[in-house]
């Protein structure tokens, strides 16, 4: 039979299949698994090993390699998700499947992203389980106890005398080191590093210092920052044992050295005492994560760790762009150090734009100030403002003390506003006025030296204007080193004890020691300025809260201080305030958009050093501390609606935040409780609207406000009362408040908060900055009390019982005063919140405070005092969850009091059945 062409039916070429891409394909999927495997066994073990014993300034250079390892060539657990087969998926969907190339884009990116992810995680697993198999093997741990990993170096160095000046009698030069400290620097292979990698843990160098008695006598060792730490460190005692040669060292060399103004037949002993220096790392359990070394002096080579000489940690940290050495003035009131401190000033002054929006409230200026005239032409006497000057002047914040000086008074106004003899004045104003001389102004406003101190008219008036005082002062200036008017804002330091000595250092990191109190530790603005004696009184908190800028002249250091940044003579650049820490910014080809992308994904590694935008732990910075809370204030008090309760609770949570540091700081006369936080409120109050500050609270969140409580032990009632009871001023100690405040992110449906109680009337009788008289009327649900059990010392420890119609229930109870019995309590906040600690548990709370004590006549009606604040707390069933989200459902989410009362259920647990009524409190 014979067949034709035409009777086959003939296929479409487009449906063909191209083997060649099919093979093409397969061959680079082959291709890529074949690179994958080999690499893993190659590269990652060199990673591994430069991941963790490598410097931090090669490691800039090798992580972006690492991060783009991590993505080409993953672990073979998940070849699917390595480069190369990425690549070959791609490729495959593109050119076989046809499919758009947008659409290939977008999948590629969510398959780097993933891949990143795996990777990053398996990263952290894997570099673990080798670090413990090569560490912690009971084989290695004899060799790891006497050796470890140190890599060389490269591109560090030390600073020698002859590179640096050696300093005069007023400086010195931190971190210059004689010929001897560099000799031990460069041999040590703990520091320097050694090329064959592996150095021995415990290193001893012979170290030969020149003495005349107890002090540092060789001509580069008086400069040299190594050997003064080292010395000086010691006990005087110890030292005197050393020169004598008394179980410490040898004595090589002893010669006589005459002096001018030595008596007849004497002669000073100029000795060369020959130590040792030990550089040891400590071996521990994670060592290998943990790695400490240490630089000690020691008598001799086979002595261990002696107490009596202490050893300092060798830390690796970031120079933050500042130099490796500075030259450092003996006296914080120097030349150089004025210089710096103008040089602070005035940046903020023209850069800031935060610090230039003043925290007054008018443009009011002080009754007087303290005219000092200028270096060249110094004058000294009082100076009476009038309506319309425009002076620049500066204001002090100091302590007082114990220390008796004159004051401004009614006797000697006169005769000062004529002239003042500036050495009877305190050792603080004489820095003061100096200081203020020094950075070109001639004014200053000083508290004793402006407001009569024997005329209470003159006090009051001039103290209700401490707002305007310290918020429109050009600078504030802050004796935090002094705890009394005599101690002086200037101190004396050695430089080369209070500075780091950088051993060895690279562009960007250094290897440091330091002393305890180096200005380089990382609280020592806490320590310097937070915890110091100013820090520690009341009218001081108020003082620094309200400064644009203040210059702290601490106790060994000089800082800079304002609502943008910090600064110190280490830090001169100064630092913002952040809420966390972020890497430095790039400085070479690979820290682009693409490895700082797949450096978050890298697991576990080096941390990043350089740069950062992070404080170190002050309490007052304008990010997350008192300065963050005032200005939160500050902005958002004036223009507050009132069904806010979220936005109540938080600046209610912000006012207390000022208030229980307030509270907690030392006040000399009790009865100025309210009035030195007044000029916090005046910065808060816009005096374009009605009054919104009574006696410590605010209107606008008062239900809140009413609720604080004693974080101390109660104290019996003032004689003289200075404030209603329902304000913390009319008692003693430290006040705080207990209302949780979620975050904003859970703020719905995990949390829900409402006043339960109507504010009626709130009536101030009399109102003063010290003194207040006023009442509340609240209406509200009230309870009956049946029964109170007090604590052992009747602080958080105490409880009462209230009645309803259904069932009493039981609730903390903090009592204000030592003798006072409650008589009834009223609800004000109810809360019903989602428990962290168990998630599928719902919490309601409900707040109030307790009343009794001597009723009195005032206003139209009785009143009760408040004599405590009370919690109760239970644990909700789901149903009632249930029924009040079916309500705030059904309802919308209006916040309607009666809704939010039912939706919890109020019949069922017999809260608000014991009724409401209209209460006055006085």
């Amino acid at each position: 039979m014979e067949t034709h062409e035409d009777d086959h039916p003939q296929a479409d070429p487009e449906d063909a299949v191209d083997l060649t891409h099919v093979t093409f394909i397969y061959r680079l999927f082959t291709i890529s698994w074949g690179i994958t495997f080999f690499l893993i066994l190659t590269l990652y073990p060199i990673i591994l090993l430069i991941e963790h014993f490598s410097t931090s300034s090669f490691a800039r250079w090798y992580t972006p390699i690492k991060c783009l390892a991590l993505f080409f060539f993953l672990v073979p657990f998940i070849p699917l998700l390595s480069g190369p087969c990425l690549g070959a998926c791609l490729t495959f969907l593109f050119i076989l499947i046809k499919l758009p190339f947008i659409m290939v884009w977008g999948l590629g990116v969510a398959y780097f992203k993933l891949g990143m992810l795996v990777a990053g995680w398996l990263w952290g697993y894997l570099f673990s389980g080798v670090k413990i198999a090569v560490f912690r093997a009971p084989l290695l741990e004899w060799f790891w106890r006497h050796w470890t990993f140190q890599t060389p170096r490269f591109g560090w160095e030390s600073i020698p005398e002859s590179r640096s000046k050696v300093g005069d009698e007023h400086h010195r030069t931190t971190s210059q080191l004689c010929e001897g400290c560099m000799g031990v620097i460069e041999r040590s292979g703990l520091i320097v590093g050694n090329s064959r990698v592996v150095t021995p843990r415990r290193e001893v160098h012979g170290w030969l210092l020149h003495i005349k008695g107890v002090e540092i006598r060789g001509e580069e060792q008086v400069a040299c920052h190594l050997c003064n730490i080292l010395w000086y460190s010691m006990e005087r005692k110890v030292r005197e044992d050393v020169a004598n040669g008394m179980n410490y060292g040898r004595r090589v060399i002893e010669r006589e050295a005459g002096g001018e103004g030595l008596e007849s037949g004497k002669q000073e002993v100029e000795q060369i005492v020959q130590l040792n220096v030990v550089i040891y790392e400590e071996y521990g359990r994670r060592w290998y994560n943990e790695r400490k070394r240490y630089i000690q002096v020691c008598a001799s080579p086979g002595m261990a760790v002696q107490n009596n000489m202490r050893a300092f940690l060798i830390s690796e940290e970031s120079l933050k762009g500042e130099s490796a050495s500075i030259e450092v003035p003996f006296w914080t009131g120097a030349p150089d150090c004025i210089d710096l401190a103008r040089e602070w000033i005035e940046r903020c002054e023209s850069e800031h734009d935060l610090c230039k929006t003043t925290n007054a409230t008018t443009d009011i200026l002080p009754t007087r100030l303290v005219y000092v005239g200028s270096l060249v032409s110094p004058e000294l006497r009082i100076h009476t403002t009038s309506p319309g000057e425009d002076i620049s002047y500066l204001a002090l914040s100091h302590c007082w003390g114990k220390s008796k000086f004159e004051s401004l008074s009614v006797e000697n106004h006169e005769s000062w506003c004529r002239g003042i003899e500036l050495e009877t004045l305190p050792a603080n104003f004489q820095d003061a006025i100096h200081f203020t001389r020094s950075i070109g102004k001639s004014f200053v406003w000083i508290d004793s030296l402006c407001i009569i101190q024997d005329c209470p008219e003159d006090w009051a008036r001039e103290a209700a204007k401490m707002s305007s005082v310290y918020s429109q002062a050009y600078c504030t200036i802050s004796a935090s080193g002094a705890d009394e008017a005599n101690g002086g804002c200037f101190r004396t330091r050695n430089p080369l004890m209070k500075f780091p000595c950088n051993l060895l250092f690279s562009d960007d990191d250094t290897l440091a020691i330091r002393t305890v109190d180096s200005a380089s530790e990382n609280d020592n603005f806490g320590v310097e300025v937070d915890a110091s004696p100013l820090s520690k009184r009341a009218w001081a908190f108020q003082e620094r809260l309200l400064s644009k800028r203040i210059v702290h002249f601490g106790a060994n250091y000089l800082f800079f201080e304002c609502s943008f940044h910090f600064a110190s003579e280490l830090l001169q650049g100064g630092q913002e305030f952040s809420s966390k820490r972020t890497p430095a910014p790039p400085k070479h080809f690979f820290n682009n958009w693409l490895s700082h992308f797949l450096s978050r994904f890298a697991g576990e590694g080096h941390e990043t050093k350089g740069p950062t935008t992070c404080v170190s732990s002050s309490r007052y910075d304008s990010v997350t501390g008192y300065r963050a809370a005032f200005n939160t204030l500050r902005q958002s008090e004036p223009t507050l609606p009132s069904d806010t309760h979220f936005l109540q609770l938080r600046l209610h949570a912000s006012w207390y935040e000022l208030v229980t540091m307030y509270t907690s700081a030392d006040l000399t006369n009790t009865s100025d409780r309210l009035i030195a936080i007044y000029g916090i409120a005046q910065g808060i109050q816009d005096p374009q609207d009605p009054p919104n500050y009574i006696a410590g609270l605010w209107k606008h969140h008062l239900p809140y406000d009413l609720l604080w409580h004693l974080d101390t032990v109660p104290s019996p009632r003032p004689r003289y009362p200075r404030a209603p009871s329902w304000s913390w001023g009319a008692i003693d100690g430290r006040v705080t408040q207990s209302l949780l405040v979620p975050p904003v992110a859970k703020k719905e449906p995990d949390f829900h908060i409402i006043s339960t109680a109507n504010i009626i009337a709130v009536e101030m009788l009399e109102s003063t900055p010290g003194i207040a008289k006023g009442y509340i009327d609240l209406e509200c649900h009230w309870f009956d009390i049946t029964n109170l059990t007090y604590g052992p010392n009747r602080y958080h420890t105490s409880s009462l019982v209230l009645r309803t119609t259904e069932i009493p229930f039981k609730a903390e109870y903090i009592p204000d005063y030592m003798t006072e019995q409650p008589e009834f309590c009223v609800e004000l906040v109810r809360v019903v919140r989602l428990d962290q600690r168990l998630p599928a548990t719902w919490i309601l709370e409900t707040h109030g405070i307790a009343l009794g004590g001597e009723r009195g006549e005032i206003g139209n009606g009785e009143g009760y005092r408040r004599v405590g604040t009370w919690v109760a707390r239970w644990e909700m069933d789901v149903r009632e969850v249930e029924a009040y989200r079916q309500r705030m459902g059904e309802r919308g989410r209006s916040g309607d009091v009666e809704l939010f009362l039912a939706a919890l259920g109020d019949a069922g647990r017999g809260v608000g059945e014991g009724g409401r009524r209209v209460v006055r409190v006085v």
